[in-house]
C-alpha cells in the first residue's frame, strides 16, 4: 500500500515537471514565433522602402507616354484561335 502512495507521488510529481516543461516550451515557440514575424516584418519595411527610393530616383522615367493610331486595338478576327470544338462564328454586317 504504501509502495503505490509513493509511485502516485513520483507519477504526480514528475507530471508536473513535464507539464511545466511543456509550458515553458509553448512559451519559448510564441516568443520565437514573434520575434521571426518582427524580423519579417522589418526585412519587408526595409525592402519597400528601398523600392520607394528607387521609384523616386526613377521618376522622370514614368509615366511612359505613347502615341497610338487610331487602329492599334483592331486586332484581325480570322487569325483568332478556338478549341477545336467550336466552331467560328459569323460576323454581322
Amino acid at each position: 500500500m504504501r509502495c503505490r502512495q509513493e509511485a502516485r507521488i513520483k507519477f504526480a510529481q514528475l507530471r508536473s515537471d513535464v507539464q511545466e516543461k511543456l509550458e515553458l516550451l509553448d512559451n519559448k515557440h510564441v516568443q520565437d514565433i514573434a520575434s521571426q514575424l518582427q524580423k519579417l516584418s522589418k526585412g519587408l519595411a526595409d525592402y519597400y522602402d528601398e523600392v520607394n527610393a528607387i521609384s523616386r530616383e526613377n521618376e522622370h522615367l514614368f509615366p511612359v507616354e505613347v502615341d497610338l493610331n487610331d487602329a492599334a486595338f483592331i486586332y484581325d478576327k480570322s487569325s483568332e484561335i478556338l478549341p477545336p470544338d467550336e466552331e467560328p462564328y459569323e460576323e454581322l454586317n
